[in-house]
């Protein structure tokens, strides 16, 4: 499990424009995604991952409403998508995110499209008050354990036969 303890920025600055120049130039935006474009999504994650969840399982995170599923989009086609679920806890009370899953297709990776959707997630957590965000990577995925560290991320925990495959 990797931790960010505090949401806010070091730095304060003004929320990213909607739209960003990619490093090719490409132009993403970043938006919900609607009911219809779940499939979508679904298809983003199996391009991305062998254990895919159900189409079902990411209408749970769209429908119940303590959720955000935002897609990456260029040249009006989705290139990524990133999921996050909000909790509340009692002992302390507090708010609470959690990075479900957020994947790049395969085509689209090596231009920061990932690091830009975990900005926007992270922009969002903090105009929230959330506290505390946290996600899980398998261990194998180094590169995106340096992402996430670049992120402000700290690694709290291993758990052991998190995923389906047995990492």
């Amino acid at each position: 499990i990797w931790l960010r303890c505090d949401v806010t920025r070091s730095s304060p600055t003004d929320n990213p424009p909607p739209a960003l120049r990619a490093v090719d130039g490409a132009e993403t935006t970043f938006r919900e995604a609607r009911l219809a474009e779940l499939w979508t999504v679904r298809a983003l994650h199996r391009e991305s991952f062998p254990h895919a969840y159900s189409f079902w399982r990411i209408v749970g995170f769209h429908l119940s409403g303590n959720g955000r599923i935002w897609l990456a989009i260029e040249d009006g086609q989705p290139v990524g998508y990133l999921i996050l679920a909000i909790s509340g806890y009692v002992q302390p009370y507090r708010m609470v995110g959690e990075i479900i899953s957020v994947a790049v297709r395969p085509g689209a990776r090596g231009r920061g499209l990932g690091r830009k959707l975990m900005a926007h997630a992270l922009d969002f957590t903090e105009t929230a008050g959330l506290g505390e965000v946290y996600l899980q990577v398998a261990v194998s995925n180094a590169l995106a354990e340096r992402l996430y560290e670049s992120l402000g991320f700290q690694r709290c925990r291993r758990l052991r036969h998190y995923y389906v495959d047995g990492e």
